[in-house]
Order: C-alpha cells, then structure tokens, then sequence
C-alpha cells in the first residue's frame, strides 16, 4: 500500500504539473494573440473585397462622367446655330447634362471618401496586426521556455511512475488505473469513520475488515480506503 501511495502522490503532481501547463498565461495570451490574427486576417480580407467593389464602382462612374462630358462638349459646340427650337433644345439638353454631372461628381466623390475610409482601416489593422504578432512570439517564448523547465519535472516523475510499477500490487495498480480517469485521488485515508473522499459512513461491517486489512473499497464512490 505504501507503493501505492507514492505512486499516487507522484502521479498527481504530474497532472497538477500538466495543468499548471494548460492554465500558463503565456499560452493562454498565446492562443488569444493567434485568434487576433485570424479576426484582422478576416477583416482584411474583407476590406480587400470592398475595396474592389469600390474600385469597379469607381469606374463605371468615371465612364458615365467622361461620356456626358463628351455629350455636353457635342451640345457646347451647336449652341451658335439659329433655329430657335433646335437652340431651346440644346440648351434644355445642356441643363440636364450639367444637373446629372453635378450628381454623378457627389456620388464619386462619395466613393472616393469610402475608399479613403478603407485605407485607414486597413493601415489601422496593419498596425495593429503587427503589434500582435510581435506579442504573439514574445508570448509563444516565454511559454516555451516554462513548457521546458515543466516537462522536464513531468519526465523525471514518470520514471519513478515506471520503477513504481514494478515493485506495486497488481491487483492496486489496476485498480488505481481504472479509477484515475474519475477521480482525482484513489486512495483515501479513513477519518473518523468515514469515506476520506465522498464523506459516506462506512459500515460496521467494512470497519472491521479495514481494521483487519488496512485497506476496503468504499461501498459509495468505489474508493480504497486506508488507514493509519
């Protein structure tokens, strides 16, 4: 039993060693830095797709802009003939085009602003993204350097764990290593006549076999009840 209890002891500490590992704040800061990425690298992409919806935008309104410039060059050019109705018409036709030219100058200027707010948010995130990344190294780092020191406190317990196994009761270990999963400890100490891990009263009868033994299962959680 005295095995046995080292074992458990040694075994526990690994796993307090292994969660000490996953809760370091260095990884965690680690895995938050690495999403950061992904979410800038997201919206980059995004700004990117706009970017490219406005720049086609752009286009197709600089084409309309160019083709009624032409338009009212054309009618610029015909405004000194005679005919008074072909006059009236020219000159309603040159309103219209210089009212839908004054529109079409506010939407590109609308687009051009736009553009100008993608440029900043993507230099924004740039940065912002660059800050992270050099945060995300220095966290990996300092983590890899704990993660070092740990798993070599971790490898030097398991080979005890392994000269343990060789010399501790089969039918323990066994035990033990169906109930490890479960349980956080095994093997629990008797304290005034109850269960050292579910607290449950033991019996009359369990008392006299530990008493006899040293050692019965708990009729409640399964345990390995010991004593002194």
């Amino acid at each position: 039993m005295k095995t046995m209890l080292k074992y458990q002891e040694i075994d526990l500490e690994i796993a307090r060693l292994n969660a000490e590992l996953n809760s370091n704040n260095d990884r965690k800061n680690a895995i938050k830095m690495q999403q950061t990425l992904k979410d800038y690298q997201a919206k980059l992409l995004e700004l990117n797709k706009k970017a490219q919806n406005l720049a086609q935008e752009f286009d197709k309104y600089r084409e309309i802009f160019n083709s009624m410039a032409e338009n009212l060059e054309v009618v610029n050019k015909n405004l000194e003939q005679k005919d008074e109705k072909k006059l009236d018409g020219l000159i309603d036709a040159n309103d219209a085009i210089l009212n839908n030219l004054m529109k079409l100058e506010k939407k590109i200027s609308s687009v051009v602003e736009e553009c100008d707010k993608v440029q900043a948010e993507y230099q924004s995130i740039m940065k912002s993204a660059r800050v992270a990344k050099t945060n995300l190294e220095k966290y990996k780092s300092e983590f890899a350097s704990a993660k070092t020191e740990v798993e070599a406190k971790i490898a030097k317990l398991a080979a005890e764990l392994a000269l343990l196994e060789k010399t501790a009761d089969k039918a323990l270990l066994q035990k033990y290593k169906q109930q490890r999963n479960e349980k956080s400890n095994v093997f629990v100490l008797e304290i005034n006549g109850k269960c050292g891990g579910c607290r449950m009263e033991i019996s009359a009868q369990k008392k006299a076999i530990l008493k006899a033994e040293g050692r019965i299962e708990c009729e409640n959680c399964g345990r390995i009840i010991y004593t002194k």
